[in-house]
């Protein structure tokens, strides 16, 4: 498959690729990592979240592979349309520590409320 990469602002070389699912999120880090990010039975909660560095530049590569979901977490100024066949890319550098909570935010089918993102930002050492 061939794919475009759209740039919404800069992308840096740390990429975090992250793929939306009807209805959950995959991650894959550039160390290699891949993993899915299922909902729990805990309100927001997730099984694995997306455990990033503080003050590290990550590129976020956002698609889906279904229909069209959205990447949101509000507290980290991070929104992202998540289409088919289409690579959108945001650059970001988390400056606060902690659990970040988000949701799809795009009506994506009938799984739509049951996809939570969380996202946590760890110092150096916590990884």
């Amino acid at each position: 498959l061939n794919y475009l990469v759209y740039y919404s602002s800069f992308c840096f070389s740390d990429p975090v690729k992250v793929i939306g699912h009807q209805w959950y999120w995959s991650y894959e880090l550039s160390s290699g990592a891949k993993y899915d990010s299922f909902m729990t039975d805990l309100i927001g909660g997730v099984n694995k979240p997306l455990r990033l560095l503080m003050k590290v530049p990550y590129s976020l590569l956002v698609t889906s592979s279904d229909v069209i979901h959205s990447f949101s977490v509000p507290d980290l100024y991070i929104k992202m349309d998540a289409v088919p066949g289409r690579i959108n890319c945001l650059g970001v550098i988390l400056s606060r520590l902690g659990v970040f909570t988000g949701y799809c935010s795009e009506l994506c089918g009938v799984g739509h409320a049951y996809m939570p993102i969380v996202v946590e930002v760890v110092m150096n050492n916590k990884m």
